[in-house]
């Protein structure tokens, strides 16, 4: 339900008056209150704009800065009724807001921190939103984020492999696109999400950012094998075949005879 909140497309307005319904009507429901966060962080970032920060208005930055912290507020009350079930949510949500509210690299650790002593080991969520904080765009500085990929793939290996390096690959994609200020290892991004396939190959999410970022990449040879083996019931083998074939009929109809 988390990942449908974040990534669902409703404008943010509507997204806004769904959350402050939702509420009025249960005031001590966490996900009401991480689901208006998100729509006041969407509404912040349609509010800014895409431009850099000396090619922004000061009323974009003003809206920006005010919805962000309407987000805040949400984030921090949907923690103090949190029965840390959703805390590794929450707090990965708290590393964008921070990310956009120029919070110190401490502060931001601390809820990356809180995220994984919750989960209690790496994630995607908070993997791909500190590695956005932590890119020379933002926060960070030259080589900051290849080192927390390494630090993030060993502190992992044993239970993901190199599957790390595929969660902050995504979150660089996210935050700075394929090829902008960064150049992240493609081939070794395959391996990483190789590791994640062999793990959890039922898990729909990870193949579709695969076949994503292999699009973007334009490695045709990487999707037509991916389809191929998802074809054969390799990949995903529990999964409806009709709806994976629903799923990715555009690559499918592209790349498969």
């Amino acid at each position: 339900l988390f990942d449908l909140i974040k990534t669902v497309e409703i404008e943010s307005q509507a997204m806004v008056k769904f959350g402050q319904a939702w509420i009025k009507r249960e005031p001590q429901s966490v996900v009401g209150h991480i689901a208006l966060a998100n729509a006041y962080d969407q509404m912040a970032w349609e509010q800014r704009g895409g431009n850099s920060a000396a090619s922004t208005s000061a009323a974009q930055m003003e809206g920006f800065q005010r919805n962000l912290e309407l987000a805040d507020k949400q984030l921090r009350d949907a923690l103090r009724l949190s029965r840390h079930g959703e805390d590794l949510y929450i707090h990965s949500c708290l590393i964008d807001v921070g990310r956009g509210l120029n919070w110190p690299e401490r502060k931001v650790r601390q809820h990356f921190d809180e995220a994984i002593r919750g989960s209690g080991a790496l994630t995607a969520a908070p993997l791909r939103a500190y590695s956005g904080y932590i890119l020379p765009r933002w926060h960070g500085k030259p080589g900051q984020w290849e080192q927390f990929a390494e630090e993030s793939v060993e502190r992992t290996r044993t239970s993901l492999g190199e599957g790390a390096y595929a969660y902050v690959y995504e979150g660089i994609v996210g935050h700075a696109g394929v090829e902008t200020e960064v150049r992240c290892d493609w081939m070794r991004c395959k391996r990483a999400y190789e590791d994640l396939i062999l793990r959890y190959p039922d898990d729909s999410e990870i193949i579709a950012l695969y076949l994503s970022l292999a699009s973007l990449r334009g490695d045709k040879d990487c999707i037509k094998n991916v389809l191929g083996r998802m074809e054969s019931g390799k990949i995903m083998p529990h999964l409806d075949r009709r709806l994976a074939n629903l799923q990715n009929k555009d690559l499918r109809a592209q790349f498969l005879p």
